[in-house]
């Protein structure tokens, strides 16, 4: 059995380390901009923003010190070690995937080439089941946080589906530090050993490391504090946001697992490194696949409706939301009119209030008709409606990185 306590006793001395780190930090600074760029997206898009900077980053950072308590125990637990991982290859090649297409930006893919790199031509040296491993063990993380806030905050987007129509949806993006404990491994000389190691079980580590210690030698794994930072882009379309990040969780979960095994496996049995190797990208690849295909060949639940208006989200502090309006609810009626477009919702002075708003709410698979009447004097019904057509603003994904855009301008050029 492992020794969980003073394996916890190793991990909490270690971890609060991230207050004096400025790679932590740093990675900090990075996740701000990043919500500030998506908050502007908000404003240009709807002239609003449903969430502060601030409250997104704090949030960012005390999930992924959460996250980062849980890597640290999966990492020692298995056994993954960083001295044969070759991670100082990964970073280069994650980015030079990224400027092909944003989401490859991903250590799955880089892992994989890596290590086919190796198996075909002896370059870079490493070991294959420890890099895949750590791969691994950061995806089940990631799995983690998703399901617990990869549907908390989502962006209402507009965007076009393939036969031109407007439809709504919703921008799912996370970002997190996350600090976490790894390990290293050394040969020490047996007299140079301490009594306060922590001796491990005969089984562990689960990852077999491939070096091994000379005559007279023990290899001995150090604890350090290393920083990654963990990203989830998504977009709901079919379902809510709530069920959309619980499946991209439970795909995620199950990819990592796998991969550990066949990391695990690997480490035992040679031959099954090439097959490790080629699963680590094409597994992560399968998972994006099932993901998307639900979004592209499903139906979107954010259509215009046959009659009225249907509510994609509620600006916070608004009307809508004081009354109680939620999204996918449909608005029929507003001070005793017929409601057919998004702008036949403003509230009109000259006959109010009060007034009388009639709304279908969604209820489980159906909806059911309430009424509400509305006593303040506010112009605007504070949500963000469902177009109906195909003009008015939207936004379009961008599926090239900087290269194959810049690619592309060239070869128009000639």
């Amino acid at each position: 059995m492992l020794p969980w306590f003073k394996m916890a006793a190793l991990i909490f001395t270690i971890l609060p380390r991230f207050i004096v780190n400025p790679l932590f930090w740093l990675v900090v600074l990075l996740i701000y901009n990043q919500y500030r760029r998506l908050n502007r997206l908000q404003e240009d898009m709807f002239g609003l923003e449903f969430t502060s900077v601030g409250k997104q980053v704090w949030q960012a950072v005390l999930f992924g010190l959460a996250g980062g308590v849980v890597g640290s125990f999966l990492m020692t637990s298995v056994g993954v070690s960083l001295s044969q991982a070759g991670i100082m290859y990964v970073w280069p090649v994650a980015i030079l995937l990224m400027l092909i297409n944003p989401r490859f930006m991903c250590f799955a893919y880089a892992a994989g080439l890596i290590s086919l790199a190796h198996l075909v031509f002896g370059f870079p040296d490493l070991e294959i089941p420890q890099l895949l491993g750590l791969v691994a063990v950061l995806h089940m993380v990631e799995s983690i946080l998703i399901y617990l806030t990869g549907h908390l905050d989502p962006i209402p987007v507009i965007i076009k589906n393939p036969a031109g129509q407007s439809i709504g949806g919703f921008n799912l993006q996370k970002f997190w530090p996350l600090p976490v404990v790894i390990m290293l491994t050394v040969a020490l000389d047996v007299p140079e050993l301490t009594s306060d190691l922590i001796r491990m079980p005969d089984w562990w580590p689960l990852i077999k490391p491939q070096e091994m210690a000379a005559a007279g030698q023990e290899l001995v794994y150090s604890l350090f504090l290393v920083t990654a930072a963990l990203g989830y882009s998504d977009l709901a379309l079919t379902c809510t946001p709530r069920q959309k990040a619980g499946r991209t969780a439970a795909y995620l979960a199950l990819y990592s697992l796998l991969l550990l095994a066949a990391a695990i496996g690997a480490s035992y049995y040679a031959p099954l490194l090439p097959a490790a190797a080629l699963f680590s990208p094409l597994g992560h690849e399968l998972v994006v696949y099932l993901g998307g295909r639900r979004e592209l060949k499903g139906r979107a639940i954010f259509t215009p409706p046959p009659r009225g208006v249907m509510v994609l989200a509620v600006v916070p502090g608004g009307l809508a939301a004081k009354y109680g309006l939620v999204p996918w609810e449909v608005i029929l009626k507003l001070g005793g009119g017929e409601v057919f477009f998004p702008a036949d919702l403003t509230l009109d002075p000259y006959h109010g209030p009060p007034w009388e708003l009639i709304t279908l709410q969604p209820v489980g698979r159906g909806f059911k008709k309430r009424y509400i009447t509305i006593w303040e004097s506010a112009g605007d019904l504070g949500i963000i409606p469902v177009p109906r057509g195909r003009g008015g603003p939207y936004m379009k994904i961008q599926k090239q990185g900087p290269l194959l855009r810049l690619f592309r301008r060239l070869r128009g050029r000639k």
